[in-house]
């Protein structure tokens, strides 16, 4: 009863936050206001805004694809200015040559480890292999019946 009271009175809609509005004709019955008042309105704006904002934060950490707080911040305040490109200095150079050559022997330790890690597996699986199983004495024999 009472929900059907609720029905007849009010209506919302589907959408995220979205509040209760009083009917129109039950608005004028009995005095009461049947629009949002714009205080109201923008809470609810912002609040749908944060929930988007963390639906689609989770949305791309599920999908692997990130973004710094700075570029967050950047996309809401203004869109960047125009970048320069400078040409690389002999000292710039020098250092990405060098990064690339630990990035190289990194990957190169890497593999080794990965080698290793494999062929200790394999001799693992060699050692049980050639592990005898224990034997145990059968049922009928007699040195077991007459223990029992």
């Amino acid at each position: 009863m009472l929900k059907r009271f609720i029905r007849d009175c009010v209506h919302r809609d589907a959408a995220i936050f979205s509040p209760w509005i009083v009917k129109k004709n039950v608005g004028k019955r009995y005095g009461l206001p049947t629009e949002l008042n714009d205080e109201t309105r923008s809470s609810i704006a912002q609040i749908k805004k944060r929930e988007m904002e963390k639906r689609k934060r989770e949305r791309d950490e599920r999908l692997g694809i990130t973004h710094t707080e700075v570029e967050d911040t950047a996309v809401e305040s203004e869109p960047p200015a125009a970048k320069r490109k400078k040409k690389a200095s002999n000292v710039d150079r020098e250092a990405v040559a060098l990064e690339k050559q630990k990035e190289k022997q990194r990957e190169k330790e890497e593999r080794e480890r990965e080698k290793e890690r494999i062929k200790k597996e394999k001799e693992e699986e060699e050692e049980r292999k050639k592990k005898r199983a224990v034997k145990y004495p059968a049922e009928g024999e007699s040195s077991w019946s007459s223990v029992f």
